[in-house]
């Protein structure tokens, strides 16, 4: 071999070698962002403040985060492989197989469930669901947010409740009593006390404007609406 052949080798050689250490460092800063990104996506998951877990095609755990974990009091090596038949109420069991039909589809979906937890107490879920497919669109199972709602249902029971004496006692009650609104003067509720003075039922008086009613009675409320107006402490 010729020596401007060796010296054109070497040359080959060195360019090769550097191409080749280019392309490690881009491989070496790829795997570095590859695993930067595992960890803030760990990171996310793991302190998420609501549910979050992964089914398989047959409703099995394959994922569950540490807030649910917490949720249904289990520890995570006991949740995973385990079918959400064994949490949950055979009437929800039987909502979550048909959602799986939609998934199954590629249609997300919401609904509200319920999981009885380690030590018996029944709570309610929200859950939104997403379907996981490979790259060749196969279903391979569920992505499942869920947000623990019972303590919001059990407020929206208290107030209805509430509401529902309220109504109760008004509508029981033999005084007179209504109630309307100070800016269109329209009569917003009148128990029945109310309206057998007036001689109106329930459909007439949901309509009726205060000044529509007897004139002697509109004309005394009308006055003293004027004078808590005029000394600006209606409702204060």
């Amino acid at each position: 071999m010729k020596e401007n052949d060796t010296e054109h080798e070497i040359k080959k050689l060195r360019a090769r070698v550097t191409e080749l250490e280019a392309l490690e460092l881009k491989v070496r800063r790829a795997e570095k962002g590859m695993a930067e990104n595992t960890r803030l996506y760990h990171t996310l998951v793991e302190s998420l403040q609501e549910g979050l877990i992964v089914l398989d095609p047959d409703e099995n755990l394959i994922f569950a985060n540490p807030y649910f974990c917490d949720l249904v009091g289990y520890p995570r090596d006991h949740l995973i492989g385990l079918n959400l038949r064994e949490l949950v109420p055979p009437d929800d069991y039987s909502r979550i197989l048909k959602e799986t039909i939609r998934r199954r589809q590629g249609e997300t979906s919401r609904y509200e469930m319920s999981i009885r937890r380690r030590d018996g107490e029944l709570r309610h879920l929200m859950v939104a669901t997403a379907s996981w497919v490979n790259d060749q669109g196969e279903f391979q199972g569920s992505f499942e947010g869920i947000l623990d709602i019972t303590e919001k249902n059990l407020a929206e029971d208290k107030l209805r409740i509430s509401e529902e004496k309220y109504r109760a006692v008004m509508e029981q009650s033999a005084d007179p009593i209504f109630i309307f609104d100070i800016q269109s003067k329209r009569v917003l509720e009148a128990n029945s006390a109310f309206r057998n003075m007036l001689g109106y039922s329930a459909e007439e008086m949901a309509v009726i404007n205060l000044f529509d009613l007897a004139e002697g009675i509109a004309m005394d409320v009308g006055k003293e609406l004027d004078e808590i107006l005029k000394k600006k402490h209606a409702f204060e």
